[in-house]
């Protein structure tokens, strides 16, 4: 944990020193930053995925005691650093000052790309994370409002993803020993579906405006083919 903390500090430091490096670069167009809006926008995405990688260590630093929160801060920081990359390789590409896009890769990538957006693995481990009851769906969930209304759309996701949990656990383990759910088994399993058909339902509404939407006055009163004949004989008529 505290590795990959130090790690990604070391890489940002890297990263705000090339930052700095472009920006006195950037000044040999003079005003004429203002108005180039591509490599203007580019600088903008380095400086705000500097400050996120540097709030994500402080955030990491003031929670390390959660477990596995490291393999949450590893994705974010794989995914910062690569934008971050991406954003100086295409104002040295993309820079009109002939010799000085040239050397600026050459100073702040002088070996070409370093970093790659976070793996599928590393996606699929923090999905697992934030998706089942873990200290780090507690940790992010914490400050979320919740209704005390069982009814409430987001009280019954906060339960199922509970419940559902357990209950693929029971499924998975009656599969895996060939047998049939337990009494107490099959309530939890009940639960989880009772609570999956009531999350997926959506919304409807027997009247709109004060008025049933399926009355006479919903159904359409024109038609195309008298309109088009009493057009046709109107032309004639002329």
């Amino acid at each position: 944990g505290s590795d990959v903390s130090a790690y990604y500090e070391s890489q940002l430091a890297r990263l705000t020193a090339n930052f700095a490096f472009c920006s006195d670069i950037g000044l040999t167009l003079g005003g004429g930053l203002k108005t180039a809006e591509f490599l203007s926008g580019r600088y903008a995405d380095v400086l705000s995925n500097l400050y996120m990688g540097y709030a994500c260590l402080w955030y990491y630093e003031k929670n390390k005691h959660v477990k596995d929160l490291d393999k949450v801060l590893d994705m974010a920081m794989a995914q910062h650093c690569y934008k971050i990359q991406e954003a100086i390789l295409g104002l040295s590409s993309n820079f009109p000052v002939p010799l000085m896009g040239p050397v600026m890769r050459a100073v702040t990538f002088p070996r070409g790309r370093e970093y790659g957006p976070a793996s599928d693995k590393t996606k699929r481990a923090v999905s697992q994370l934030i998706t089942t009851p873990t200290e780090v769906r507690a940790l992010l969930t914490q400050n979320v409002f919740v209704s005390k209304n069982a009814n409430d759309r987001l009280n019954q996701i906060s339960r199922a993803v509970a419940v559902a949990t357990k209950a693929d656990a029971m499924l998975a383990a009656c599969r895996r020993e060939r047998r049939q759910p337990t009494g107490e088994e099959q309530k939890v399993i009940d639960e989880a579906e009772e609570l999956r058909e009531q999350i997926i339902q959506v919304d409807s509404f027997e009247t709109l405006s004060g008025k049933d939407h399926r009355a006479d006055w919903m159904q359409a009163n024109w038609s195309v083919g008298p309109r088009a004949t009493t057009d046709a004989a109107s032309a004639s008529a002329h």
